[in-house]
């Protein structure tokens, strides 16, 4: 069975804005990653289809996608000892 498309909820438009600064100027790769992924969900782009372009799983886009839906941007933070 094929997993479910997972999408970021509805952001305003400074949330759009702070993700959009994040995925360009934020310090560590691994937050701009996150923030590029969670951009690429807002855009309607499917899970495999943003993973395809981050090389990386389609599990881990609709990870980073679920986290953010419910940690918010605390969540697109380096954690240390997580592996990203």
């Amino acid at each position: 069975m094929r997993p479910l498309e997972v999408f970021v909820r509805p952001l305003a438009y400074d949330e759009a804005m702070r993700l959009k600064r994040l995925a360009k100027r934020a310090k560590h790769a691994s937050t701009r990653g996150r923030a590029s992924i969670v951009l690429g969900s807002t855009a309607g782009v499917s899970a495999p289809s943003i993973a395809a372009s981050w090389l990386t799983d389609a599990n881990h886009v609709r990870k980073v996608i679920r986290e953010f839906t419910s940690g918010g941007f605390d969540s697109l933070r380096r954690q240390r000892g997580r592996v990203c």
